[in-house]
């Protein structure tokens, strides 16, 4: 009889992140499976259209005024809509208009090849009627749309023409689509030399002696400057100040119908092509910069990640919830704490499968012990989803575990995310404090507004303010965003990450105080740098069993514990090859590795449960 596949359970997770809109871009049908945490997250020009590669739209035979053009459109889009203006909406009504809008302006200016192709942008803006004439200062913004088309872009759209000149001495200045070539070739003026043209001091050279010459203080050549492999639309007078020597060498050895190579107010050599000219100077450039490469590299030091360490041993003592160590299923998972859902990555065979549904339904049946709540308590009524291995991305730095607010849904990673769960279960329980007690599901209880944050608990925030009462722990904090942070805004000191380590920590001590160990759900809990210790462990643990012990009375949890009673306990100890999912191996599903998991045991068979099993 053939083996039942475990597949997901419960309702499907879901979840469009911003990289499954890469392609097309965000569109106003997605709005429909979108949960609100993720229109707030998620609703922006970015995700709606995407940064385009200028230089490749360039390479296709877009003129670089056009390509600049389609640019500076799309930075004066607004990154976000504000809901402020638009009263008579609904809310989603509002991000739609948003949505269509960018997209609609998208897939006009993503049309445009050449300048000709401007005035139609203009013209869409006039008869849908977002811009008006009003004959003073040209253009203004329609009242109604001020939150969607700003002075700005109207400035774009409208006087691009009469201010070409502008633009294109910001494309070179900012070498705009330049390649590596053009780069090189701004710092070389090219002049045809032409006797009747190329001037001295405004005169002619063919009108001017070598003594005359000598007699100019300051003499400067002035003549026809050649286009740099297309840096400049138009051939214009140039003049460059040069010393007497060179002027003497110019006129001396240069032919008419020559090309002068000029840098840094020197002549370098002649040519008789232009081609030669602009191959020539390049060349100088190389060698002369051989040393040193035309991009520059920061040399700041990037900061490295702090990744905790894989656990090398999975040890789990505590109480029998699996008689005869039974597989559980998800229809298990769902009976008995009632997540919403759970789904697995692709590449989970079926071992890993089971074995993951194992290991976590006896980590959270060990919470549920240790905190004293019911088993259904652990999803928050219903709101928490879980996933293994099917939410993250491979990489050196990919996160071992996380938790996604926009889904509610808690993603453990094949292999490292064991000793996570606890960590991520705080950063859910975080979501949900601000979900039951405000009615609200677009922030953490921690980085809530005050509207939210005056409907919670003041014990929950009296574990905030005892955190951050704790010297050790907060310095610690702060030497991690110094030397491993790679955002700006403190990550770990933030509020929610601090809550989190110290939650996990609250976790591991609870169990300890009613007999259970549970690597997989609190492993890295003792972590010297990231974790509270001693004295202010202690005062930390007070204030989340206060905040506990008040959660339970008013409800949100349920202090009545219905899990059976502890007869027996179950030993597991399971060693971690050290070689398994090295951190900077990135999957590949092309491939088939051979590799030991800790996932990757016999199948349990029905059988009498001894004091110790090792696994």
């Amino acid at each position: 009889m053939p083996r039942t596949k475990t597949e997901d359970f419960g309702e499907k997770i879901g979840g469009a992140r911003k990289d499954l809109w890469a392609v097309r871009g965000l569109l106003s049908s997605d709005l429909s499976d979108m949960t609100d945490y993720e229109k707030k997250e998620y609703i922006n020009k970015n995700n709606i259209w995407k940064k385009p590669d200028y230089d490749a739209l360039a390479a296709e035979g877009r003129s670089r005024e056009a390509v600049y053009f389609i640019k500076l459109v799309r930075d004066a889009l607004p990154a976000k809509f504000s809901m402020s203006s638009l009263g008579s909406m609904t809310r989603d009504e509002q991000y739609k208009l948003y949505i269509d809008f960018i997209q609609e302006f998208k897939n006009l200016v993503m049309e445009v090849r050449t300048l000709d192709d401007v005035d139609k942008l203009k013209n869409y803006l006039e008869e849908s009627g977002k811009i008006k004439f009003n004959g003073y200062r040209g253009y203004s913004v329609d009242d109604k749309y001020w939150e969607l088309v700003s002075n700005k872009l109207v400035n774009v759209m409208c006087l691009y023409n009469r201010n070409i000149s502008k633009y294109r001495r910001d494309i070179l200045k900012k070498q705009f689509c330049y390649s590596e070539f053009e780069k090189a070739l701004t710092n070389y003026t090219v002049i045809f030399y032409h006797k009747e043209s190329t001037c001295i001091n405004f005169k002619a050279i063919n009108t001017l002696s070598l003594a005359e010459i000598k007699r100019i203080t300051h003499p400067w050549i002035s003549g026809i400057e050649v286009s740099t492999a297309g840096v400049n639309d138009k051939s214009k007078k140039v003049g460059i100040y040069l010393p007497q020597e060179d002027i003497q060498k110019i006129i001396e050895e240069v032919n008419n119908g020559e090309y002068l190579v000029l840098s840094n107010g020197k002549y370098l050599f002649k040519t008789s092509t232009k081609e030669e000219a602009l191959n020539k100077a390049y060349a100088h450039y190389k060698e002369s910069h051989k040393e040193e490469p035309i991009h520059q590299v920061s040399s700041k030091k990037r900061k490295e990640l702090y990744v905790p360490p894989q656990l090398r041993h999975i040890n789990r003592h505590g109480p029998v919830y699996r008689t005869n160590n039974k597989n559980v299923t998800g229809d298990k998972i769902l009976d008995d704490f009632r997540f919403r859902g759970g789904e697995f990555g692709n590449w989970l065979n079926e071992t890993e499968r089971k074995q993951s549904l194992n290991y976590c339904y006896d980590a959270l049946m060990d919470l549920s012990y240790a905190l004293g709540v019911q088993p259904t308590d652990i999803s928050f009524n219903g709101s928490l989803a879980i996933a293994f291995g099917s939410r993250g991305h491979g990489g050196k730095s990919a996160a071992v575990a996380h938790y996604e607010p926009a889904r509610q849904v808690i993603n453990l990673t094949k292999m490292r995310g064991a000793g996570s769960l606890g960590h991520e279960w705080i950063h859910a329980m975080d979501h949900a404090i601000a979900a039951h007690y405000a009615g609200t599901t677009i922030s953490l209880a921690t980085q809530a507004s005050y509207s939210v944050r005056k409907e919670v608990p003041a014990e929950f925030f009296e574990i905030m303010k005892t955190i951050k009462s704790c010297e050790n722990y907060m310095n610690a904090a702060k030497d991690l965003d110094e030397k491993y942070g790679k955002s700006g805004h403190g990550y770990w000191k933030s509020d929610c990450e601090l809550l989190a380590r110290a939650g996990a920590c609250w976790i591991h001590d609870r169990l300890t105080a009613v007999g259970i160990k549970n690597d997989y759900l609190v492993g890295h809990s003792e972590g010297i740098k990231i974790s509270p210790h001693g004295e202010e462990r202690e005062r930390i643990n007070l204030a989340f069993n206060n905040f506990l012990d008040k959660a339970k009375e008013i409800g949100f949890f349920n202090h009545e514990y219905l899990l059976p009673g502890r007869t027996q306990d179950m030993n597991i100890s399971l060693d971690i090859p050290s070689e398994i999912d090295a951190p900077d191996r990135i999957y590949d599903p092309t491939v088939e590795y051979t590799q030991v998991s800790f996932f990757d045991l016999l199948e349990t068979v029905e059988q009498p449960v001894s004091d110790d099993i090792e696994v």
